[in-house]
C-alpha cells in the first residue's frame, strides 16, 4: 500500500464507503422481506437446515403504570420486586424488577397481571440471523 499516491488511496477508500452503504441499504432490503413474510404468515421464524432466522423483540415497560401493584401485591412480594426511591450519593429512583414482577404476574393472574401487561411498551423487532 505504500506505493500508491495518496489520491489513488483516498479514491480507493471513497468506493469501500460507497460500498459498505450499498451492502447496508442492501441488508436491510433483504432484513424488511424477511420480516414482511414473516408477518404475512403470522411467524416468528423462517425454518431453514442452513440458517437461524428469528425475529426477537425487547419489550420494556412504563414503570409509572405498576405504582397500583403497590396495593395488590403482599409485602414479602412487593419486597423481591419494588426497589422505592431512596438516596446513595444521589437520589435513586424507584424502580420495579420486571423479570420477578413478571413471575408475580403470572402467579397472581387477574389484576397484577393485567396492570403488568399494560405497563409493556414493545421494542423494536429485530432479525436474529446466523448460520447454524
Amino acid at each position: 500500500m505504500e506505493q500508491i499516491s495518496d489520491s489513488v488511496l483516498l479514491s480507493q477508500l471513497e468506493a469501500a464507503q460507497n460500498a459498505v452503504e450499498e451492502a447496508v441499504h442492501h441488508k436491510g432490503l433483504l432484513e424488511m422481506e424477511i420480516m414482511r413474510r414473516m408477518r404475512e404468515r403470522n411467524a416468528i421464524g423462517i425454518p431453514s437446515d442452513v440458517f437461524t432466522c428469528e425475529l426477537k423483540q425487547a419489550n420494556t415497560y412504563d414503570q409509572g403504570r405498576f405504582t397500583p401493584l403497590l396495593e395488590l401485591l403482599s409485602g414479602d412480594e412487593l419486597e423481591k420486586v419494588f426497589t422505592p426511591e431512596h438516596q446513595e450519593t444521589v437520589t435513586v429512583a424507584e424502580r420495579w424488577n420486571t423479570v420477578g414482577l413478571l413471575a408475580v404476574a403470572r402467579r397472581y393472574g387477574g389484576e397484577v397481571l393485567r396492570l403488568v401487561q399494560e405497563a409493556k411498551v414493545a421494542g423494536a423487532p429485530r432479525l436474529s440471523f446466523k448460520r447454524k
